[in-house]
């Protein structure tokens, strides 16, 4: 069988697991996540472990009723409803290793993660992702992702009410992306129903939407990180 060890502050658990492990989920209440301040209604683990080692393991999480602790955005609520993911992942992870150094072994290894589902529902946005992420040779993250999101023009709004979006882009950013509404089949074109089928991609700190680059984030230290 194959080993996985549990570890939280004063609890150290050590489970076989054999495989094939169809489904194991793991469900804590009212948690908190003391290195980012966040608490949550629920935080929910799962693992899916195949019959050999050339097929990668599955693990999913789910997040209900999250509380950043900070107000994230002006005009949406304090709780985010859900943030709910699955995934598998290729390349090296020691976990017991410093943060800095189990990033730099995972990029050496030639890590990935290959997203089957990210999932994001926070007051009238919902953001339903697959895509796949990485790092580049200064070890900041890579990704590619095609998504469906809902309320799009509401969050661009707020994005460049709060500086984020420079106000001369935002008009040339949604007529570019009035091109890629939809609605799901068979159902009656309402706000509730439309949504935006876009790649998103972030490379060199760039978030880009389609082929325009929205938000510039800050370079990652992940030594900092890991304090």
């Amino acid at each position: 069988g194959h080993n996985r060890v549990l570890k939280a502050k004063g609890l150290s658990a050590i489970m076989p697991l054999p495989k094939p492990l169809k489904d194991f989920k793991l469900t804590f209440y009212h948690p908190h996540i003391g290195a980012i301040d966040v608490t949550a209604d629920t935080l929910t683990l799962g693992l899916k472990l195949h019959e050999n080692d050339r097929a990668l393991d599955i693990y999913a999480f789910e997040m209900t009723q999250i509380d950043p602790g900070k107000k994230l955005v002006d005009g949406f609520p304090q709780h985010i409803d859900h943030i709910r993911g699955e995934l598998s992942l290729a390349g090296r992870m020691r976990l017991d290793l410093p943060l800095d150094q189990v990033v730099t072994q995972w990029y050496e290894s030639s890590g990935s993660a290959d997203i089957a589902l990210l999932s994001i529902k926070w007051g009238e946005l919902q953001v339903d992702t697959n895509g796949t992420l990485s790092l580049d040779e200064s070890l900041q993250p890579l990704a590619a992702f095609s998504a469906e999101i809902y309320g799009l023009d509401e969050i661009l709004n707020k994005l460049e009410s709060l500086g984020y979006i420079h106000q001369n882009l935002l008009p040339l950013l949604k007529t570019s992306l009035s091109f890629l509404r939809e609605s799901k089949e068979g159902e009656e074109k309402t706000s509730k129903t439309l949504y935006h089928k876009i790649g998103i991609t972030l490379q060199d700190s760039d978030v880009l939407i389609g082929s325009i680059p929205i938000l510039k984030l800050p370079a990652i230290n992940w030594s900092k990180v890991g304090d």
